[in-house]
């Protein structure tokens, strides 16, 4: 197994400048507490079952003509200097739409919830279960229980 807190910068980043952040052509990164983690490169069964979960969200949302909209691969700022990537993220259309009329990387700030973020686990489980799960119920008070 892989280790994923890969270090491709030593630098610490801040939260600004993970926003700004460019990195290696294809290659996504999470901000853990600073340092930069690159995502590992996802299985083609962690893909399908991501692409079934982002449709069946979407589809019901504009099925029932709600005003959210499902998003994948979106960043959520969790801690002053870390930011995740949920597989799947549900979220206000208002909110997304803020979100769009950035410049910088598409990552929800605190004031920015979302109401639902999916983590499909694959080789990082770990760090979904638990890493990422206390993380998320900071920001979602009722995921910790």
């Amino acid at each position: 197994m892989v280790d994923s807190t890969v270090d491709v910068n030593p630098k610490t980043l801040t939260f600004a400048e993970y926003l700004e952040y460019t990195g290696k052509p294809g290659v996504m990164y999470e901000l853990y507490r600073g340092q930069l983690i690159e995502m590992p490169t996802p299985t083609g069964l962690h893909k399908l079952i991501c692409k079934f979960l982002f449709q069946e969200f979407l589809r019901y949302l504009v099925s029932e003509n709600f005003n959210l909209v499902a998003i994948d691969l979106t960043g959520v700022r969790t801690e002053k200097n870390t930011s995740r990537i949920p597989d799947v993220v549900v979220l206000l259309k208002s909110i997304w739409k803020n979100v769009c009329a950035r410049k910088q990387a598409a990552v929800l700030d605190f004031e920015e919830k979302p109401l639902l973020v999916v983590e499909v686990t694959s080789q990082n489980w770990r760090d979904d279960y638990g890493t990422k799960r206390d993380e998320y119920s900071r920001i979602f008070p009722s995921i910790g229980s």
